[in-house]
């Protein structure tokens, strides 16, 4: 099991015992309103996108914890998609529970998965994308490191209309560069 400790937060493999928080998550309409096509309303739904978090087979998803309370925070992953000689490219979501929103828990939580995927899962690039009228999302990426690689102008239909949607990326020689100070010899993993 994979397990990676920040300050505030533990994050982990999913198990099968993490069904009822997950489904708490997926089925919230507020957490969902801009990831709706990853909403599940049935407690069937949210088992079979965990069975496919706990086999980690096309990138690697962690439940999110705090460390002090073991309360669940949120998920947090990256799904490869495109492998290649030199390494891999992924795509990171996250999303956390209403009342976790707010604290620096997201940002806090992606760069520990950028140092994951960079350092020891063989990534290369790592992307992410939000729509342009989730503020909160955008300081999320812009804190945890990406940079802003393009907007495409009414790109994706959702709540009835077209909207902008903003892309970021980070590249693995950006990311060494950028904490090339850190001592990484006990990160947590």
């Amino acid at each position: 099991m994979t397990i990676l400790q920040t300050n505030r937060l533990r994050l982990r493999d999913y198990i099968p015992d993490d069904l009822s928080d997950l489904h708490r998550l997926l089925s919230d309409t507020k957490t969902m309103y801009f990831l709706d096509e990853l909403q599940t309303t049935t407690i069937e739904e949210t088992a079979q996108n965990l069975t496919m978090a706990c086999r980690n087979a096309d990138g690697h998803y962690f439940c999110i914890r705090h460390s002090e309370t073991d309360a669940f925070v949120g998920s947090i992953g990256y799904t490869i998609t495109t492998r290649t000689p030199l390494g891999n490219v992924a795509h990171l979501g996250y999303f956390l529970l209403p009342n976790f929103h707010g604290k620096g828990y997201a940002a806090e939580a992606a760069r520990k998965v950028l140092e994951f995927a960079f350092r020891h899962d063989g990534c290369i690039r790592m992307t992410t994308a939000c729509y342009a009228a989730n503020v909160p999302s955008r300081k999320v990426m812009e804190k945890a490191g990406f940079r802003k690689e393009g907007t495409r102008i009414q790109s994706q239909y959702h709540d009835g209309c077209m909207k902008d949607r903003l892309e970021y990326a980070l590249n693995k020689k950006e990311y060494l560069r950028g904490n090339a100070d850190e001592n990484h010899t006990n990160s947590g993993l």
